[in-house]
């Protein structure tokens, strides 16, 4: 009984190991939309750009792609 317990343990170290590795890899996709706006005050619309072409386009900014300011930024929520 004992045996199968270390076992079941290593198992589940195992599981807990390879998950965490595979978190820490940039492999996941980033869901949401590149947006976009001609000037400050303009209204952002969709551009279909992908992540990395709206990170490229995000590089004129030099902010966090991630915050609405700028001209570029990716909307996780694609609203």
């Amino acid at each position: 009984m004992k045996k199968w317990g270390y076992l079941l343990g290593a198992g589940a170290l195992a599981f807990v190991f390879v998950m965490a590795l595979c978190g820490l890899t940039e492999t996941h996709a980033i869901s949401g939309c590149c947006k976009e706006r001609s000037s400050y005050t303009a209204s952002w619309y969709k551009s279909g750009k992908t992540f990395a072409q709206c990170q490229e386009a995000n590089q004129r900014d030099k902010d966090n792609i991630f915050q609405r300011q700028g001209l570029v930024w990716w909307d996780v929520n694609c609203q």
